[in-house]
């Protein structure tokens, strides 16, 4: 028997299960719109409102008041608002 035949063969990983981001925008139609969504990491459900005041629009990393990563990322002149809504869910083990 050779070496090739005697080494084990490397078991395929398991599939990454996709993660999705719900959101909800309301109020489109004003200078104030506000995203129903919940955070990345910790799945917090979050209300953030921006304000557009006819500036450009640019890139914001909207942090999450509980756990403190990045919870959305928002395209939009202003950021108002970021609230936490509700209790932060339960860690599943």
């Amino acid at each position: 028997m050779t070496d090739s035949q005697n080494t084990p063969k490397p078991k395929p990983k398991p599939p990454v299960p996709k993660k999705f981001q719900p959101i909800t925008v309301v109020d489109c139609n004003t200078d104030s719109p506000r995203v129903f969504t919940q955070c990345y990491k910790c799945d917090q459900p979050l209300l953030i409102q921006t304000h557009h005041d006819g500036s450009e629009p640019i890139d914001h990393r909207v942090q999450c008041p509980t756990c403190g990563g990045t919870a959305f990322f928002a395209h939009a002149p202003q950021i108002s608002v970021v609230m936490p809504l509700g209790e932060p869910p339960t860690p599943s083990t």
